[in-house]
């Protein structure tokens, strides 16, 4: 992926810079997870995540955000709407808006993903519990605005 430096034009070949995790904006999940914005715009949002074993997200649901997940390196357990699957290395899964769904790493090493959503995913997500819609999460909570919440270890 490539960003454009503030006023510069396609046709400066210097003005390209790509975007990885070494310079992307970066944040943490709670106490374990990180994660890289590597674009935000109001119709693409593309983060790079990397959850350490045995930690999970909070089961949530987008109202009009379609997101897709890809498994750069590890396993991911995605529970979507009840059923769960097993998404490895070099797979992906869509998730389609009003699905609930959550991204776990029930293995033993690492996983790394990306998050490509259609629109900043924080506009529309409503965290849920096991009796329904729960308390939403605040950005003191991660620590910014559009990174992702809620990476613990079960216990």
């Amino acid at each position: 992926m490539t960003a454009l430096r503030e006023g510069a034009s396609v046709a400066d070949s210097a003005a390209i810079t790509p975007i990885s995790k070494r310079n992307a904006p970066s944040f943490a999940w709670r106490e374990s997870c990180e994660g890289w914005t590597l674009t935000s715009t109001p119709t693409l949002h593309i983060i790079q995540e990397r959850m350490p074993p045995g930690t999970f997200e909070l089961r949530h649901v987008h109202e009009v955000t379609q997101q897709f997940y890809y498994v750069l390196e590890g396993e991911a357990t995605v529970q979507l709407d009840g059923s769960e699957i097993t998404v490895s290395a070099g797979e992906g899964v869509s998730v389609a808006p009003t699905v609930a769904h959550q991204m776990r790493n029930d293995s033993s090493q690492p996983l790394e993903f990306l998050v490509i959503s259609s629109q900043p995913p924080r506009e529309d997500r409503v965290d849920l519990t096991e009796s329904g819609p729960g308390p939403g999460i605040t950005s003191a909570d991660y620590g910014e605005r559009d990174g992702p919440p809620a990476c613990r270890a079960p216990g």
